[in-house]
């Protein structure tokens, strides 16, 4: 007897400005740029077995699995090519953010399992990744400015339980959570 809940997702975020000031005059000039890239992941696999009687099942498994990887990327650029360089300013910025929060879970509940020696495995595999990126280059001008911020935040939860049943007659017993 098994009961298995699969989920894999991949998640992929982008940004990019690029921004080039070429002014003649002397009264000044500015190349602004920024970007922000942003992905939230929230998956929930859950695999149960609930109020149930299983008699002479063989293995009984119970498997929720949750497997995520997300790539965020920002990248901004400002180039100031003005004539007059004494009165040009620059500035390039760039973010990303990513977020996952995965609830992942695996359960055997107010059930009643009697075998002959067969195991009886609750597993509940949360992988999650996240690998962020991000620039800012500014260039030219009297002022210049680069600035980047990347931020992760991983708030998974991930559970095997077995609770209120009677699981006799059974080989080994395996209960686990994997994050």
């Amino acid at each position: 007897f098994t009961d298995a809940q699969y989920q894999d997702m991949n998640v992929i975020s982008g940004a990019g400005a690029l921004t080039i000031a070429n002014a003649d005059n002397s009264s000044g000039s500015a190349a602004v740029a920024g970007a922000v890239a942003f992905a939230d992941i929230g998956n929930v696999t859950t695999a149960q077995v609930i109020d149930s009687q299983v008699n002479m099942a063989g293995e009984v498994n119970v498997l929720a699995q949750s497997d995520s990887e997300q790539i965020n990327v920002g990248l901004g650029l400002a180039v100031n090519a003005s004539g007059d360089q004494t009165t040009a300013n620059s500035a390039a910025g760039s973010v990303t953010i990513g977020r996952a929060g995965n609830k992942t879970a695996a359960k055997l509940v107010n059930t009643g399992i009697n075998s002959t020696g067969s195991d009886v495995s609750v597993l509940a595999a949360n992988q999650n990744r996240i690998a962020n990126g991000a620039g800012g280059l500014a260039g030219g001008g009297k002022n210049s400015v680069g600035m980047t911020v990347t931020w992760a935040d991983v708030a998974d939860t991930t559970e095997a339980v077995i609770d209120a049943g009677i699981v006799q007659g059974v080989g080994q017993v395996s209960l686990q959570a994997l994050d």
